[in-house]
């Protein structure tokens, strides 16, 4: 995991995503999600996992919330 929040390689920041929303650490996978945004690095593939995973519920609202 480490690995992956020190490359440079532009999908690393995706597969972080998925690590951490497939253990349940929405919290984490939401402040990712929000850095990178911030960051102005936009990407379709994040975008679309996360908007999977909001539609399907799966994301607590009270993290979405944070």
């Amino acid at each position: 995991m480490s690995f992956l929040k020190r490359s440079p390689r532009p999908g690393s920041q995706e597969v972080l995503l998925m690590y951490y929303l497939q253990r349940s650490r929405y919290a984490e996978a939401v402040a990712l999600d929000a850095e990178l945004s911030a960051a102005g690095r936009a990407s379709q593939t994040r975008k679309a996992i996360m908007d999977k995973f909001c539609k399907a519920n799966l994301i607590p609202k009270a993290v979405l919330a944070r």
